[in-house]
């Protein structure tokens, strides 16, 4: 699945701040997400956030994932959209094929022996 992404949005009538707050880096931690040194960041320095954005990524074995939660209120109907984005950032592995033809780029002149 590499390079692959999956996302989904949902609404809620919680506040923005709220949504934030859920994700604390202690909860994601225990899910097995590593979160960015802030954590959530919001759309402001004040305590009377709009959005926020919370950058995730974990690793299991050679698998890499990334996770992005974008957190947007909406002023007059006061809900919340939730956009979750995850992408699979495992670097692929290449093949022998792969290796000689990226030795051959970085020296031309190189002669495979077979």
């Amino acid at each position: 699945m590499q390079g692959k992404f999956n996302f989904i949005a949902f609404t809620t009538g919680k506040s923005a701040e709220d949504v934030k707050n859920f994700y604390s880096n202690d909860r994601m931690k225990a899910a097995g997400w590593t979160p960015n040194d802030k954590g959530c960041i919001g759309d402001s320095e004040d305590e009377k956030n709009q959005g926020a954005i919370c950058l995730y990524g974990r690793k299991e074995g050679n698998k890499e994932e990334g996770l992005a939660i974008i957190i947007a209120q909406d002023e007059k109907t006061k809900q919340t959209e939730i956009f979750y984005a995850r992408i699979d950032l495992t670097r692929p592995s290449p093949s022998p094929s792969q290796r000689s033809e990226d030795l051959q780029t970085i020296d031309p002149e190189r002669k495979l022996v077979a």
